[in-house]
């Protein structure tokens, strides 16, 4: 009787165990989800802003883009960087005390691994997004210009120069690969997030 009450205490506190990182993973991957979908829409952005800026007359840049303020803040745009952020809170937790083994579907955890791995990896996309920004503000300021003060950019200066131009185009590419990233852990995300939900 007495191994019977032991057993079943274990179960209990495994089970509770389970319940708790489960709830955890939920809460972090609710954060990511937000995340990811203001990367996404940051990436989209920027992609549009450098396709917009593109398509002008370097003689004569327009005045406003269709659907963004203004020319000078289309530059300004693709001189910020923004980041794809994955919380790991509890999946760390799981992953340094053992404590993922509450989770007893075998094919659940290995997807919670798939999914922080895949995270990890897009981390390198950070650095390279930052290099590419970075470029940018550069050449702005070799212009005299900078991004943190709108008032010094010259659009018609920016569109006319070789290489800022060139860095628009890539900047135009940067933002429609980080997208796709964005979107493939987007999608990763909800999936993930729909089959802990039915598991709580």
């Amino acid at each position: 009787a007495a191994l019977a009450v032991d057993e079943w205490r274990a179960a209990s506190e495994r089970r509770e165990l389970r319940d708790q990182l489960i709830d955890g993973l939920v809460a972090d991957l609710t954060v990511d989800q937000r995340d990811y979908e203001l990367f996404v829409e940051g990436s989209d952005r920027r992609a549009a802003h450098a396709r917009e800026l593109l398509d002008m007359d370097p003689a004569s840049p327009a005045p406003t883009l269709e659907d963004y303020t203004d020319t000078t803040e289309a530059i300004r745009w693709l001189a910020l960087v923004s980041n794809l952020e994955t919380v790991d809170i509890t999946f760390a937790e799981m992953t340094a005390n053992g404590t993922g083994l509450a989770i007893e579907d075998t094919a659940l955890r290995l997807r919670i691994s798939a999914y922080y791995g895949a995270a990890k990896k897009q981390q390198d996309m950070n650095a390279f997004n930052l290099a590419r920004a970075t470029r940018f503000m550069n050449a702005l300021e070799d212009l005299g210009m900078s991004p943190f003060e709108p008032e010094t950019i010259d659009p018609g200066t920016v569109l006319g120069d070789a290489r800022t131009r060139a860095l628009v185009r890539t900047q135009q590419g940067l933002g429609e690969y980080t997208g796709r990233i964005g979107r493939r852990m987007l999608d990763a995300n909800q999936a993930l997030l729909m089959e802990l939900r039915n598991h709580q």
